[in-house]
């Protein structure tokens, strides 16, 4: 049922309800047929429109609004804590912030300064006697139901199936809040910085099809109603890798430990060997070397001079001559046999 919003009524409009009073007991709210819905909000004034009859030649002795508690029927049949009362006490919250139209069959009541308590069913009855008779009351039925009406509160993100999902999912948040009336409009965020967001969507509802991991973050709902709106706190979702995924880069990293666990000692030995067999290996020695110094040109010169002399000298050379047969052939070989030598080698030298 959808809610009234009375901040502010006329006196005329108090008095002007359709329709032409029967003398009976009858008591009219501003929904006839049914029970009135108001809907006003914190701090804020309500009117609750009503009009009564009775019997002719009765007397009203008493006048009373109340709202039934809460172990009490909501159909006026049993009294609550009273509101306002022609006479006698009241419930205490209520004192000073009600005004009551007591003009002919007029029982409108109008209450200030609204609570979140206030919220409830309120109902109006009268007392009547008569001469020589018991007084009667009645009680008209339906009442007024008062609810508390508030820009959207409590605002909220929930994650289906879970904040965590595995890359490729389908995800879904949904923005909840309480608000009276409901939420008109929705509006998706996602954090891109400290005061910086991306606008998403509109919706109740917000959904990954196939989450990625660029999808990561942190989300918010702005949930907004003709009275006002809010933000709701901030959801992180995270996106891991698949299973599948994760042991194929788990299975990866183990075989690249065990293969550093196998390789570098080897290496690490190997070098270890050939630092060993490189120092047995024998040495050659390195020839010194002698650096002459001369402290004169003419020096230098002399020594040039006199080793060209003993170079072109002739009577310092010497001569070595080898003379050398050719073999001789078979025949001549078998003809030779006899003799003592088989070759002549003669060396000649000359000094000059």
């Amino acid at each position: 049922m959808h809610c009234q919003y009375i901040l502010q009524l006329s006196l005329l409009t108090l008095l002007s309800l359709p329709g032409t009073l029967a003398k009976t007991w009858s008591v009219w709210y501003r929904d006839r047929d049914r029970t009135t819905v108001i809907c006003a909000s914190k701090g804020s004034s309500v009117v609750f429109d009503c009009e009564y009859s009775y019997p002719d030649f009765r007397i009203v002795s008493q006048k009373i609004w109340f709202t039934p508690r809460g172990d009490t029927k909501l159909d006026g049949s049993q009294q609550g804590d009273g509101v306002f009362k022609t006479s006698g006490p009241i419930k205490p919250r209520y004192s000073g912030r009600t005004e009551f139209y007591d003009q002919g069959n007029n029982c409108t009541l109008k209450l200030n300064n609204v609570t979140e308590d206030d919220s409830g069913r309120f109902f109006f009855r009268f007392e009547s006697n008569k001469r020589n008779e018991a007084p009667q009351g009645f009680t008209g039925s339906g009442g007024v139901d008062l609810k508390m009406s508030d820009a959207p509160r409590d605002v909220s993100v929930k994650v289906s199936p879970s904040p965590e999902v595995v890359k490729g999912s389908r995800l879904t948040l949904t923005c909840s809040n309480n608000a009276n009336p409901a939420a008109e409009t929705y509006t998706w965020f996602q954090r891109t910085g400290p005061l910086t967001s991306l606008r998403l969507g509109m919706g109740k509802e917000h959904t990954f099809k196939e989450i990625d991991s660029d999808d990561s973050g942190l989300y918010f709902c702005m949930a907004q109603n003709a009275l006002g709106s809010q933000n709701s706190t901030e959801q992180e979702v995270k996106v891991k890798e698949s299973a599948r995924l994760m042991l194929v880069l788990a299975a990866l990293g183990a075989l690249f430990l065990v293969t550093a666990v196998i390789v570098v000692p080897y290496i690490y030995i190997k070098r270890l060997k050939w630092n060993t067999a490189e120092k047995k290996l024998p040495t050659k020695p390195v020839p010194q070397l002698q650096k002459a110094t001369l402290s004169r040109p003419e020096d230098i010169y002399e020594n040039m001079r006199r080793s060209a002399k003993l170079i072109t000298d002739p009577d310092d050379m010497n001569y070595t001559e080898l003379n050398i047969r050719p073999a001789p052939s078979p025949r001549r070989q078998r003809n030779d046999k006899a003799e003592d030598d088989n070759a002549v080698i003669y060396s000649q030298l000359q000094s000059h």
